[in-house]
């Protein structure tokens, strides 16, 4: 890789959350270079930095036939540990823990019944907050106990981000993306992390040829950030369909 009007891209050391540059015996900085004996059918590569010391930060490669579950720590405060329990294609349970900062977790498009749970190192598990309240509370049972944050999907989705922060007995998701084919909204898109960019569109025709119980509904294909605003248009307005007489009507 190189900058346009810049320098070429150097090694850093991708393990260490301060990325330092990487030097070789005389000192002297690395160009970044990958180097393939076959082609792979999924990679990204993800640079940061100005002209002149630009580096790839983030180097996400997977097979088209795998699904992928990353955690993002969104502060330093404490090492986190995510759990995938999931049943493979032959009905047999599955379990998977990573730890550190940044973990990823590359699933079958196979696997079924997904649960992910999350929790610290030396530290607590992490509970339940209200996303859709910008303080974040926490989530309270009958009891007044927190329930643990878990997140379940009945098939491999293809790739989700959670954001995680907070101090070891208190840390929490501050946000989950999950990239679908279908998302149009940049805001809704993710800009750091695997699941960052956009996948091609599909074809609407496309969203409908799956199992009546996946289809999605009129106006949630897109999930809503905010509540409905009582000036929308009804719904019999927003699914009237002109007749090629009512198009042209008056010229």
């Amino acid at each position: 890789f190189s900058v346009v009007g810049g320098g070429v891209v150097c090694k850093v050391n991708r393990e260490d959350p301060k990325t330092p540059w990487l030097k070789d015996a005389a000192g002297q900085s690395i160009p970044e270079r990958f180097l393939y004996t076959s082609c792979t059918q999924h990679i990204q590569y993800f640079l940061r930095g100005p002209p002149l010391h630009s580096w790839v930060a983030q180097v996400d490669e997977r097979q088209s036939t795998e699904g992928l579950l990353e955690m993002v720590s969104r502060d330093f405060h404490c090492m986190r540990k995510m759990s995938v329990a999931y049943s493979d294609e032959h009905g047999v349970d599955q379990q998977w823990t990573g730890s550190g900062y940044n973990v990823k977790c590359h699933l079958p498009m196979s696997a079924r019944d997904i649960e992910v749970t999350f929790s610290v190192v030396g530290g607590r598990n992490v509970c339940r907050v209200d996303r859709r309240d910008p303080q974040l509370p926490w989530i309270e049972d009958a009891n007044g106990q927190r329930p643990l944050e878990c997140f379940f999907y009945a098939r491999c989705p293809q790739c989700v981000q959670f954001d995680i922060r907070g101090p070891s007995l208190h840390a929490y998701v501050s946000r989950v993306q999950e990239q679908h084919d279908i998302t149009t909204f940049t805001d809704t898109i993710p800009t750091s992390g695997s699941c960052a960019g956009l996948r091609q569109r599909a074809d609407s025709p496309n969203l409908f040829a799956v199992a009546p119980d996946e289809v999605p509904g009129i106006g949630g294909i897109i999930d809503l950030q905010e509540l409905h605003s009582e000036y929308l248009l009804p719904a019999e307005v927003l699914l009237f369909e002109p007749t090629h007489n009512e198009i042209f009507h008056n010229g």
